[in-house]
């Protein structure tokens, strides 16, 4: 056995025993053990036995438990594990009485997890809460957990990836600012976590020791023999940076310097990442918390002490007192055991010859340690790797049952990794993971949301497993691209690519989907879009579609085509690619035909199809340069509603011609006027077989020529003016009004209301044949000036009453032939001036009842022939002036009742008079 710096190991009185499972107490006999121990270190006890079995079964020792007590004036030392290793080495004659050699390694439960790896998740959980589940999962239940701070803040997302247990358990540890240590006693090794000072205990039995610098020449407890200090140069600052997707604008950065300034203490230690939680936990103070606990880990063993003595209650995570030492500054204080070697051996090294009476011997025993003063905050140290994916792996798409698609607010998605064995295939099988995008600005970019169901690849931030990111879809067995066949051969080669969406399952129903595709093959080149509902497109300006050569097709199967130009705003000149001049305007749709023709169809199988387009405000014009615009309805209806405003046709050059083989047009003003001008030309209506209606309910009609002539020509028919209610008026300033009907009649019917006709020059009316006018009211003639009415033949005026004319001057009836009044009452005749009556013949008068003739002044009648006066009753002939008579033949007056003649003068030029009364 080797020296530790020229100190032998020191003889005391004690004994070494082991308590074992293979049940004869005396069947292992203590050799020599070396026992290594230390804060957040495993302890391994290696153990040198000798046994009176050649043959003792490996399988009734190993994986058991074992106690070694070291026997001591003063108390006992006990070392308890578990037998990892067991070895047997050299063994006399088994039919000898002799000795064989096997060696034990012991270790803590906690080695176990040494044994066993996985990849698991870990989701919202403490770390000290994940630290106990490993720990009970695998039979490490004493466990004292002394943490005060540490460990408490849960994380989101914390992977176990590849590693050990023991090595996932180390990490969350270390990272947490943990550390651990054992206690040994009889029968039992405890597990102690803690996080602070208060958590080392002084050593029972070793809690003062003394210095001294030379070996003595017997053994003293608790005597240090080496005793040296240390001091190294450690970082001063500590400094770390991290990034959170939900505060991007935030700068997660965090630098602690708090220890003392010093020369030994320099440097800045920077990281990045901070190794803060996943991003849903993106607090500065977190970062602040780690970034403190990274600078107490670097400066933690900045100074220590090492030493060897025969102290054997020294143990790990113990305290002791310096008493004695030749440096002041060392002395008195307080040091923690953070690494310790135990040595013990028996006094005198046997050969495997020797006697079996193995059991009281003499032992050598020394001991050592690193310690460190116990006013420090003692951090692990980061020894355990975080482990790093360095390549893309692939994962399922999760969520809720029944879910198509689950996302986040930020188009994050779950997924299930192929190694997790752990959770369910739904929305709890990951954290939200964003998604990889072509783009991706403030609310634009590029958005594909990866499916329930669907393959992705997941490549992890920094390579760390707690930061996944997906990064794309692939496709597999299940779900198949969309544009392969199963085969790819020499005679199909695949030329097809583009995007197929899929619309979602709810509600139920046929497979739906969107599509954008692209042919490559030479000839057959194509972009096709489909789109499962509607195409909304949103052009800021300018659209420019340029075809080359072909055609472009518009069908609507069922439903509307609307094109809505608002127009107002400055107008933006714009120039094509191949910088060619686009018109500019303010709202104006523009088609231009540089060659062939524009057809429209409307087809529908369906019933009725409506064409409509609507202008809020503004024109529409359509231009011929040469040609011809022509529409044609075999079946339906033309119609044009103008809610406001005016209508407008111009004829430049030509005839406007409108044709109804079959049907009738109908034309409606509900307030306004209708103008039909004609500058120069004629305006003729033909009707070859029909009627012609104008029915006004209310309101005037006014036909104005300022110079020209109007005619209606009816070849056979009938012409009806109906106005139900309202006036209608002829005016003509200038120029003539001629109705000429060859054939057939002119009715004019009023229903109810006056017709009035004002003409300022001349009116005319010949009729080559009778004219009737029947009025069942009253016909009224004003006359501001003469009245004429010429008869060559006769001129009768009945009245089933009386008769009256009235002149304020005079009275004239003259006649070719004969003049003749009946009455079936009275005759009168009254004027305040003269009265004369003239006939070219006869002139009677005939009444049923009197006749009466009054005249202001003279009265003379005049007939060519005869004069005649019949009354049913009397007879009155009166003049302010003279009475003048003549007659080319006779007069007779026959009166039924008296017969009175006034007159100032009385002259009858007859052949024969004659009066009957």
């Amino acid at each position: 056995m080797s020296s530790i710096r020229g100190t032998q190991l020191t003889q005391f009185e004690a004994t070494m025993t082991i308590d074992h499972p293979l049940g004869d107490p005396d069947l292992l006999n203590m050799r020599r053990m070396k026992v290594h121990e230390g804060i957040d270190e495993l302890f391994l006890i290696e153990a040198h036995v000798a046994s009176i079995s050649p043959d003792i079964a490996f399988d009734s020792i190993v994986g058991k438990e074992v106690t070694f007590a070291i026997k001591l004036q003063d108390g006992d030392r006990y070392f308890h594990g578990i037998v990892g290793h067991f070895m047997q080495y050299a063994t006399s004659d088994p039919n000898a009485s002799e000795v064989t050699w096997y060696e034990l390694k012991v270790y803590p439960k906690l080695w176990f997890l040494t044994l066993s790896s996985d990849c698991r998740i870990f989701q919202n959980e403490k770390p000290l809460d994940i630290i106990k589940t490993v720990l009970t999962e695998h039979g490490v239940t004493d466990v004292l957990f002394q943490t005060t701070t540490c460990g408490q803040v849960p994380r989101e997302y914390c992977v176990q990836y590849n590693e050990t247990h023991f090595e996932f358990v180390c990490r969350l540890m270390e990272e947490e600012g943990v550390f651990y240590f054992f206690k040994h006693e009889q029968g039992k090794h405890t597990l102690v976590l803690a996080d602070a000072p208060t958590a080392f205990q002084p050593c029972a039995g070793s809690e003062q020791l003394s210095y001294t610098d030379s070996s003595p020449d017997k053994a003293l407890l608790n005597t240090l023999y080496q005793c040296d200090f240390s001091e190294r140069v450690a970082s001063l600052s500590h400094a770390a940076n991290d990034y959170n997707m939900k505060t991007a604008s935030t700068d997660l950065y965090s630098m602690d310097m708090s220890g003392p300034v010093q020369e030994t203490l320099v440097g800045d230690r920077y990281e990045y990442p901070g190794q803060v939680d996943h991003e849903d936990i993106p607090a500065q103070g977190r970062l602040e918390a780690l970034i403190k606990l990274r600078l107490e880990e670097s400066q933690a063993l900045q100074k220590y002490i090492t030493g060897e003595s025969i102290a054997p209650y020294l143990t790990n995570g113990g305290t002791f007192l310096l008493a004695k030492h030749h440096r002041a500054d060392m002395m008195g204080k307080k040091y923690v055991i953070h690494r310790i070697t135990h040595e013990i051996q028996s006094g005198v090294e046997p050969d495997i010859h020797e006697d079996r009476d193995l059991r009281e011997r003499t032992y050598l025993y020394r001991n050592k340690f690193k310690a460190f003063d116990d006013s420090v905050i003692y951090r692990p140290p980061r020894k355990t790797p975080r482990p790093k994916i360095e390549s893309i792996q692939s994962a399922i798409v999760t969520g809720p049952i029944g879910e198509e698609i689950w996302t986040d607010e930020y188009g994050r998605i779950k997924v299930q990794f192929k190694w997790d064995r752990q959770w369910p295939n739904d929305d709890t099988s990951s954290c939200w993971i964003r998604v990889q995008q072509g783009w991706g600005g403030n609310n634009w970019g590029v958005l594909f949301t990866p499916r329930i169901g669907m393959e992705v690849m997941v490549n992890f931030l920094d390579g760390d497993p707690s930061r996944p990111v997906v990064t794309g879809s692939l496709y597999n067995s299940d779900n198949m691209p969309p544009y392969l066949p199963e085969r790819v051969t020499s005679e199909f080669t695949p030329t097809k690519s583009g995007f197929k969406t899929k619309s979602s399952i709810f509600p139920p129903g046929p497979e739906k989907f969107n599509e954008l595709r692209f042919e490559d093959k030479t000839g057959e080149e194509q972009v096709y879009k489909r789109h499962e509902k509607d195409d909304d497109t949103y052009t800021i300006e300018t659209e420019t579609k340029h075809i080359e050569k072909g055609s472009k097709w518009l069908v609507l199967d069922h439903g509307d085509r609307n094109v809505l130009l608002k127009g107002g705003g400055a107008a933006v000149p714009k120039v094509t690619p191949k910088g060619q001049d686009l018109p500019v305007g303010m709202g104006d749709d523009i088609l231009e035909l540089s060659t062939g023709s524009r057809y429209t169809s409307f087809m529908s199988g369906n019933g009725p199809i409506r064409d409509t387009t609507y202008i809020k405000e503004g024109l529409t014009e359509y231009q011929h340069d040469k040609g011809t615009m022509s529409r044609v309805f075999k079946e339906g209806n033309d119609r044009k509603t103008i809610i406001k405003g005016n209508r407008e046709v111009v004829l430049k050059e030509g005839n406007d011609f409108h044709k109804i083989i079959k049907g009738n047009r109908h034309t409606v003003i509900e307030t306004g006027n209708n103008t039909h001008e004609i500058v120069t030309g004629d305006d003729k209506t033909y009707i070859h077989t029909g009627n012609h209606l104008m029915c006004i309910e209310e309101g005037n009609k006014k036909l104005k020529i300022d110079l020209g002539n109007k005619g209606t020509l009816l070849d056979e028919g009938n012409e009806v003016t109906r106005l139900k209610k309202g006036n209608q008026r002829l005016m003509i300033d200038e120029g003539h009004r001629i109705i000429t009907l060859q054939s057939g009649n002119s009715t004019l019917t009023l229903e109810a209301g006056n017709q009035t006709e004002d003409v300022t020059g001349h009116y005319y009316g010949t009729y080559t044949e009778t004219y009737n006018l029947t009025v069942t009211g009253n016909i009224t003639i004003v006359c501001e000036d003469n009245i004429f009415v010429n008869a060559k033949n006769n001129i009768e005026v009945t009245s089933g009453a009386s008769i009256k004319v009235n002149a304020a001057a005079d009275i004239d009836v003259v006649a070719g032939g004969k003049i003749s009044m009946t009455a079936g009452d009275k005759i009168e005749t009254t004027s305040s001036k003269d009265t004369s009556i003239k006939a070219g013949a006869k002139f009677e008068t005939l009444s049923a009842t009197s006749t009466n003739i009054t005249a202001g002044t003279s009265m003379s009648e005049t007939a060519g022939t005869s004069l005649s006066m019949k009354s049913g009753a009397s007879t009155s002939i009166t003049a302010g002036g003279s009475i003048s008579s003549t007659s080319g033949g006779s007069y007779s007056i026959t009166s039924g009742g008296s017969m009175t003649v006034t007159a100032t003068a009385t002259t009858f030029t007859v052949s024969s008079f004659t009066v009957v009364t």
